[in-house]
C-alpha cells in the first residue's frame, strides 16, 4: 500500500474479535499523521480507490467517504439493513446514505474529533456524518468477498 498511496511509513493497528467499531477506534488513538483510512480486513476494500480520496481531501473535503455501487445486499439482510437505515432517518436528525461503507479517509482535524467521541456502543457513520467536516464522496464497485461473512 506504501508505493500505492504514499511513499512515507504506514501503520495498521489489527483488534481481532473485538468489532470493527473497536479496531477502527484503536486506529483512531494510535495514529498521528497527517490523514488516516479505514480500510476492512477481508479484502474487499478497493485500494486502489485511495488515490481518489486523496484528491478529494486536496479538494478540501475533510472526510471522504466511500459508497458502494449496485446492490449491496439481497435477501433478509438487505432487507433488514435497509429497515435499519430507514428507522435511523426517521429516529435522527443525521443524514446517512444505506450505501456508504466505512472504507474512509479522514484529514487530521476530522480524525482528532472523532477521537473524542468515546461510547462503548457505537454507530460510527453516524459520527462521521454528524462531526461538523465537509464530506466528499468516492464510488467503488464491491467485490466478491475473499474471507470472513457479512
Amino acid at each position: 500500500m506504501r508505493t500505492l498511496i504514499h511513499p512515507g511509513p504506514v501503520s495498521g493497528v489489527h483488534v481481532k474479535n473485538f468489532g470493527n467499531e473497536f479496531a477502527m477506534l484503536a486506529g483512531l488513538d494510535f495514529t498521528d499523521s497527517d490523514c488516516c483510512v479505514f480500510v476492512d480486513a477481508d479484502s474487499q476494500t478497493p485500494l486502489h480507490k485511495v488515490r481518489e480520496m486523496l484528491q478529494e481531501y486536496a479538494r478540501g473535503y475533510d472526510i471522504v467517504k466511500a459508497v458502494k455501487l449496485g446492490e449491496v445486499t439481497q435477501g433478509i439482510q438487505g432487507a433488514s439493513r435497509l429497515a435499519f437505515y430507514k428507522l435511523f432517518q426517521i429516529m435522527s436528525s443525521v443524514s446517512l446514505d444505506d450505501r456508504s461503507s466505512d472504507f474512509r479517509h479522514f484529514g487530521k482535524s476530522a480524525y482528532r474529533s472523532l477521537r473524542q467521541c468515546r461510547e462503548r456502543t457505537r454507530f460510527s457513520k453516524a459520527y462521521y456524518e454528524d462531526i461538523g467536516f465537509r464530506v466528499g464522496t468516492v464510488e467503488f464497485s464491491l467485490p466478491k468477498r475473499v474471507a470472513g461473512e457479512t
